[in-house]
C-alpha cells in the first residue's frame, strides 16, 4: 500500500515539476522587476489559451514522431490553410463555424498531398517536408493577394482563439490523439510498422494506407490549430522556411509529452508540455524579452534532453549505492 502511494506521488511529482519550476522562475523574475499580476486569473487564462494552440501542433507532431517521421511542413500547412480558409469564408460571407470547417478541409487536403508525395516518391520524410514547406510558403504569397490574414479584431470569426472554444478544440485534439494512438486499428498498425516493418508487412499490414491515414487525421487536428492560430495572430506570407519556426517552437511539448508518458500518458505529457511552453512565452513577453523565445526554448530543449537522458542512469546508481 505504501509502495503504491509512493509510486503515485513520484509520478505526480515528475509530471508537475517542470511547469511548476518554470512558473516559479518567472514569478520571481517578474517580482524582482516590479511587474505585478503574474499568477492571477488573467495570467492563467492567457497561458491556457496559448497552450491550446500548442496542444494541437504537438498532437500533430506526436502522431508522426511516434511513427518515426518528422513533418516540418506542418507549420506551412497551418499558415496556408488558415489564409485559404479565411479567403473562402470571406467570399461566402461565412462565420466562425465556416472558417473552422474550411481550416480543417484545407489542412486535411495539404496533409494528404504531403503524404502522397512522401509515399509515391519514396524519399526521406525530412526532404519531402522541406520541399512541401517551400511549395506551401510560395502559395502564401499568392493567396489573398499575398496580404496574409488579420482577424484578431473580427469578433464574428476569431472566437476560436478565446475561452471556451480554444479549450474545446485543444481537448478535441487530445481526445483524437489518444483514441488514434491507444484504441484504433490505425494506431496498432502504426506501432507494428515502427517496431518491425518487415514483420508487419508479412502479416498483411498495408503501410501506405496506414501512413496516409495518420496524415489525414493529423490534418484534422492541424485544422483546429489553424483556427486557433488565425484567431490570435496576424498571419503574414511566409518565405525562406520561416514557417518551420512554428514547428520548432511547439516541439518542446511533444518532447516533454513523450518523456512524461512513462509517468502518466501521452496526452497528460503533451498538455503539461504545452502549458510549460505557453508559460515561457507569456513570461518572456511580460518581462519584455519576447525576442529571446527561440533562444530560451532551444536552451530549454537541450538542458531537458541532457537531464532526462542521464537522470535514470544517476537514479539507478543511487539505488545501487543505497542497497550496499
Amino acid at each position: 500500500m505504501k509502495g503504491n502511494i509512493f509510486d503515485i506521488c513520484k509520478k505526480i511529482f515528475y509530471t508537475l515539476i517542470l511547469p511548476v519550476a518554470v512558473f516559479v522562475v518567472f514569478y520571481i523574475v517578474t517580482k524582482c522587476k516590479g511587474i505585478q499580476g503574474f499568477g492571477n486569473w488573467y495570467t492563467w487564462k492567457m497561458i491556457l489559451i496559448n497552450a491550446a494552440s500548442s496542444v494541437c501542433l504537438a498532437s500533430v507532431l506526436g502522431l508522426n514522431l511516434k511513427n518515426g517521421r518528422m513533418d516540418l511542413s506542418s507549420g506551412a500547412n497551418l499558415i496556408l490553410s488558415g489564409i485559404l480558409a479565411y479567403t473562402v469564408t470571406k467570399a461566402v460571407n461565412g462565420n466562425g463555424i465556416v472558417l473552422l470547417v474550411f481550416c480543417v478541409i484545407f489542412a486535411v487536403m495539404f496533409s494528404a498531398l504531403t503524404a502522397a508525395v512522401y509515399i509515391t516518391m519514396k524519399i526521406p520524410m525530412v526532404i519531402t517536408a522541406i520541399g512541401m514547406v517551400l511549395l506551401y510558403e510560395s502559395l502564401t504569397k499568392i493567396v489573398n493577394g499575398g496580404n496574409g490574414v488579420n482577424i484578431v479584431s473580427t469578433s464574428s470569426l476569431n472566437y476560436w482563439g478565446y475561452i471556451p472554444w480554444a479549450y474545446v478544440l485543444g481537448v478535441l485534439s487530445l481526445v483524437i490523439y489518444y483514441i488514434v494512438t491507444k484504441y484504433s486499428v490505425i494506431g496498432y498498425e502504426s506501432d507494428a510498422i515502427t517496431n518491425n516493418q518487415l514483420i508487419s508487412a508479412n502479416i498483411g499490414i498495408n503501410e501506405k494506407k496506414t501512413v496516409f491515414s495518420i496524415f489525414l487525421i493529423s490534418g484534422v487536428i492541424l485544422g483546429f490549430g489553424a483556427a486557433i492560430y488565425l484567431s490570435g495572430n496576424i498571419v503574414q506570407e511566409q518565405s525562406n522556411l520561416t514557417s518551420v519556426r512554428i514547428v520548432y517552437s511547439n516541439f518542446l511539448p511533444i518532447i516533454v509529452g513523450l518523456y512524461l508518458a512513462r509517468y502518466s500518458n501521452d496526452i497528460i505529457g503533451i498538455l503539461v508540455g504545452s502549458i510549460t511552453i505557453a508559460t515561457i512565452r507569456y513570461g518572456l513577453n511580460l518581462v519584455g524579452l519576447s525576442d529571446w523565445e527561440d533562444i530560451v526554448v532551444g536552451i530549454f530543449i537541450i538542458v531537458f534532453s541532457i537531464v532526462t537522458s542521464s537522470k535514470f542512469h544517476l537514479w539507478t546508481k543511487m539505488k545501487a549505492i543505497l542497497r550496499r
